[in-house]
């Protein structure tokens, strides 16, 4: 079963492609780490339904857009949190990181760019910024999606 139009792939391939891309970029910041499938489903399946809902309130022909789909990925993994950390690779500092929120972002963000087809990146700071306040304040899909809409656009005009 498709998952929604926009996605245009089922929930378990979109189960599976999280949880690999999650592992890879994990290990680029130092750590191990465990994906809870059961939670990353529930994920999925929430994730989904708010994609057919927007794409019911827009109508048949249209795609909910990247910014909205990012946003509402990082909405369910940042609240639900399927990721854990088993352990830190050598001669990384085995400091506090809010993996579910650092991943959740690292994917919205490849989803937007993968989707605009778009080399650009936001820098350090904003990523810094987004990821406190993920982490530390409530925030809708919607405001996320803003957020995303919002560092795209700064980055093409920097």
């Amino acid at each position: 079963m498709i998952c929604a139009k926009t996605l245009k792939s089922s929930k378990q391939n979109w189960l599976s492609d999280i949880a690999e891309m999650a592992i890879q970029k994990s290990d680029t910041i130092g750590i191990s780490i465990s994906v809870d499938k059961v939670v990353l489903a529930d994920v999925i399946e929430r994730w989904c339904e708010e994609i057919k809902k927007v794409e019911a309130a827009m109508g048949n022909d249209m795609l909910v857009s990247p910014f909205r789909v990012a946003g509402f990925l990082t909405f369910w993994l940042r609240k639900l949190k399927p990721f854990k950390i088993d352990e830190y690779k050598k001669g990384h500092p085995k400091k506090q990181l809010f993996v579910n929120e650092i991943l959740s972002i690292v994917l919205g963000i490849s989803i937007v760019y993968g989707a605009l087809k778009d080399k650009k990146g936001i820098t350090a700071d904003a990523f810094e910024r987004f990821l406190t306040s993920l982490r530390y304040n409530a925030m809708s899909p919607y405001a996320i999606a803003l957020i995303y809409e919002y560092l795209y656009q700064g980055c093409k005009n920097n």
